[in-house]
């Protein structure tokens, strides 16, 4: 694909703090992304494995903001949300498999 470069490299927090678009899937049960990494505008999706309420231990955590929280994945595709109004905003998309 034309303009589109796929890297990988060994210092994750340069490379979180370079990225355009971040994919990490994961049964970590420490956090391997920060926030605090991220360059403004970065888009983030995750796939974890993680407890029901892990949400919530996010929001208590400090790592998620409540009030950041647009909406889910189906009011986006309906477009009853709007995503990022803003290029400098960070995006995250969250698929979490519970148990």
């Amino acid at each position: 694909m034309e303009g589109i470069r796929f890297e990988v490299g060994e210092n994750l927090e340069f490379v979180l703090g370079v990225a355009d678009v971040v994919s990490c899937a994961s049964n970590s049960e420490k956090a391997l992304v920060l926030g605090k990494w991220l360059k403004a505008g970065t888009h983030l999706d995750l796939v974890a494995k993680v407890e029901v309420g892990e949400l919530d231990g996010a929001f208590e955590r400090g790592v998620v903001e409540e009030d950041g929280v647009e909406g889910d994945l189906v009011e986006l595709i309906k477009r009853v949300k709007i995503g990022r109004k803003e290029a400098n905003e960070t995006t995250v998309v969250a698929f979490n498999v519970y148990y």
